[in-house]
């Protein structure tokens, strides 16, 4: 029956893949959360009892008779209730919960078969299961994954949690629940979790695997399959065409029949088996066939178009200080994800986007993307997922996965789109170039303040800007240094401000870098657009911040938003920060760091250091870590996130000598030791170890992906000297670490 109860709005279900703590988990969030009515937790029953079956409301019980509530029923609290993923038959879950009410989704993208190993042992010491078990749990979660959409798009209201941290530390999930209950008593949380994390892997110590039969996949049809089995056996490479045929005329599941018809080797029309099969699937098929391919497909059949597939290609533009448009800030390879009109221009703010949805760069990504191609554009994203730091195309595919299921469904073959079926709700703007720092991996394409620099650098006072617009810098009668009209917003935004201005209710995530954008007024105007409109809560804001000098405004405005994601562009700390990101002092960016993790009002803020990593503070990471680590943040994350430097080519690790390679390895790998020497008295410690570990290993993964550049290595000093005679400043004296590591390995050689 479907729920009728009068304040649903305000009542929470959690959902979750089976065997993944559920019980617990919305135990511990009753007894967490003040103003959510308290589910017990028994001794008896330590793991939390079930709020759906079997202590469940009157109100929300299939059988009132039977089960009768048990628990705190306060009528001014929330009531949070629990179910599983039914991965098979999605319409259980909703038959019978209220769509008004706010749902909850567990997800798991990796670590499944931990999840599956501790199910296995603690249900087969009370029933003897198949061997066959861990396999069909594996592909359960990997449904329930699927299904996400479904679920997010019958709730009206709906959150999805990544647990795949949980396995060894709750506090990513805590993390992530406070942004839904603000109020969340974590200590209480972390506690009761923590503890049965404990239990989990002292059960899994004595995990047996169980002894899967190894016989190959038998087609008897007499045989009883789930769906998922059959569709397992229908797209078997070994499966017989009889089979095919037999599943194609008698087969009453659609799911099964579809994933036929998208067999990627069906027999062809032009055969005799290949006909009868193809017209028994046109018949018995409801969706027509011609369109079947375009619908929410089972990612199974299609995991190269899965991996290759971005959301931003569908609902997202990014901007270029001078007013341009590219398709995503990831494309920093020529040509830069440039945006070409029919008529061949860049297209900028000054055009109408909604006139250029489908111009021919965007039409051939989505078109690639379907087909499951890698488009060379987006490598950068490749090359991340390669070395295991994760991309932006996993973080934004995880946060839109609704949009693969309509691509697939609403683009036309040549990649063609309609923009009212895909509006752009995802922007990431640069109101300019306006700065106040001048990074030494930067220039006058995102930073003003390198004009007088390049001047003495650069006679000819010229730069290339993205590969579309020869720049040069001109000097007033004053002496300033500018590029007139080029980065002004006010002058080359026209249209796209207008479209913003007009698409207030549909624009629902910003992306704000620049130059620095806490100093642009520009950024500052649309902040108080949504804060006077009275519907900042429902708007996410992401960020690239240097925090050398966020305006107490600013501070202010972010205190409104629905969630606030503070990317801090931060690449050393004391003399290192100071040199790399000149003439910024770190003490002031220290006291930003600690009032954002420190002063009230910010507990939508999540924030985390992005490190640039380069030649500059390839040998300071480690020590940076260390000390980001002994800080014992609130609310700013512990482990720095590292993206690689590939330009210029003269800082990017890769072209560095290889006995320096071999130096860094060296450096990598004691670090390593010495942190798990340090941090290794708890689940939440050895967790932090494993993450840092990974991204050390992404580094020299990236080190050593390339032989290198001798040329880009021969300019890096001469480079270096020319920027210290400028800016009065002497690399070796703030970067001692490398001066150290040069001087060691040039008495080695002789």
């Amino acid at each position: 029956m479907k729920l009728s109860f009068f304040n649903n709005k305000d009542n929470f279900l959690l959902l979750y893949p089976v065997g993944t703590g559920g019980e617990i988990i919305t135990s511990a969030l009753s007894e967490s959360v003040p103003n959510i009515n308290k589910i017990p937790r028994e001794e008896a029953y330590p793991i939390g009892t079930n709020r759906w079956q079997s202590v469940c409301k009157h109100g929300y019980s299939k059988d009132p008779r039977v089960h009768k509530y048990v628990g705190e029923d306060d009528p001014y609290k929330h009531d949070l209730y629990k179910d599983h993923y039914h991965s098979y038959n999605t319409k259980i879950v909703t038959d019978y919960w209220d769509p008004n009410m706010t749902v909850i989704c567990f997800d798991t993208t990796r670590n499944r078969q931990y999840w599956t190993n501790l199910a296995w042992q603690k249900l087969n010491e009370v029933e003897e299961l198949n061997p066959d078990f861990l396999k069909k749990q594996t592909g359960s979660m990997q449904q329930d994954h699927d299904n996400l959409s479904y679920y997010t798009n019958y709730f009206k209201k709906s959150h999805i949690i990544n647990i795949d941290e949980l396995s060894t530390s709750c506090v990513k999930l805590a993390d992530q629940l406070q942004n839904i209950f603000p109020n969340l008593r974590r200590y209480k949380f972390e506690k009761i979790i923590n503890k049965w994390i404990k239990q989990n892997n002292k059960t899994l110590k004595n995990f047996t695997s169980p002894e899967v039969s190894k016989t190959p996949m038998s087609f008897d049809l007499d045989i009883v399959r789930t769906s998922q089995e059959r569709i397992e056996m229908i797209l078997h490479p070994d499966c017989p065409i009889e089979v095919m045929a037999i599943v194609a005329e008698y087969d009453k599941d659609q799911e099964v029949l579809e994933a036929l018809w998208l067999r990627k080797d069906l027999p062809s029309i032009d055969t005799p088996r290949g006909r009868k099969i193809r017209t028994l699937l046109k018949l018995r098929i409801d969706t027509p066939v011609d369109e079947l391919e375009k619908t929410q497909e089972n990612i199974l059949v299609n995991k190269e178009r899965w991996k290759a597939f971005c959301p931003i290609a569908w609902n997202h533009l990014a901007t270029n200080a001078d007013g341009s448009i590219r398709m995503c800030c990831q494309m920093i390879h020529d040509p830069y994800g440039t945006v070409y009109k029919e008529d061949g221009n860049v297209l900028t703010g000054k055009d109408d986007i909604t006139q250029h949805r489908n111009a021919p760069v965007w039409k051939k990504l989505r078109q690639d993307m379907l087909n499951g191609i890698d488009p060379e554009v987006c490598k950068l994203c490749t090359h991340e997922e390669e070395n295991g730091i994760g991309s932006k195309r996993q973080w934004t595919r995880k946060l839109y996965e609704d949009v693969y299921h309509k691509a697939v469904k609403l683009t036309e073959e040549d990649g063609t789109i309609k923009d009212e079926e895909f509006p752009i709700t995802y922007m990431d703007l640069r109101f300019g170039n306006k700065c106040n720092l001048k990074c030494r991996s930067c220039g006058p394409t995102d930073s003003s303040l390198w004009y007088d620099d390049w001047v003495q650098m650069r006679p000819d006072r010229l730069f290339d800007y993205r590969g579309h617009n020869r720049v040069k810098i001109e000097t007033l009668p004053d002496g300033t240094n500018t590029v007139p009209n080029l980065f002004e917003p006010e002058q080359t935004y026209t249209k796209l401000w207008s479209h913003i201005m007009n698409n207030l209710d549909t624009i629902k995530r910003y992306y704000f870098t620049g130059g620095e954008p806490t100093i642009n007024l520009k950024h500052r105007e649309l902040l108080d657009y949504y804060i006077n409109r009275g519907t900042a809560l429902e708007v996410t804001l992401d960020y690239n911040t240097n925090m050398a000098g966020v305006p107490s405004k600013v501070f202010e405005q972010w205190k409104n938003f629905k969630q606030v994601n503070l990317g801090m562009s931060i690449d050393g700390i004391n003399s290192h920060f100071e040199f790399i990101r000149h003439p910024g002092k770190f003490p002031t960016v220290l006291k930003n760091m600690r009032r954002v993790d420190r002063e009230k009002g910010f507990e939508r803020l999540i924030a985390s250091i992005t490190l640039t990593l380069s030649v500059q503070n390839v040998l300071h990471y480690p020590e940076m870590q260390w000390w980001m680590k002994e800080q014992n943040w609130n609310r700013i994350e512990e482990v720095i996130i590292v993206h690689n430097l590939y330009g210029p080519d003269i800082l990017n690790i890769q072209n560095l000598p290889i006995q320096y390679k071999k130096y860094i390895d060296k450096k990598y790998k004691k670090f390593l030791i010495d942190l798990n020497a340090k941090w290794n008295n708890s689940v939440e410690e050895k967790s932090f170890c494993r993450r840092v570990e990974q991204r050390c290993k992404s580094i020299l993964m990236h080190l050593w992906d390339k032989e290198p550049n001798v040329d880009a290595y021969d300019r890096l000093w001469p480079y270096m000297e020319q920027l210290d005679a400028i800016r009065n400043e002497d690399w070796k004296q703030s970067l001692p670490d490398i001066a150290q590591m040069i001087k060691e390995c040039n008495e080695k050689e002789t």
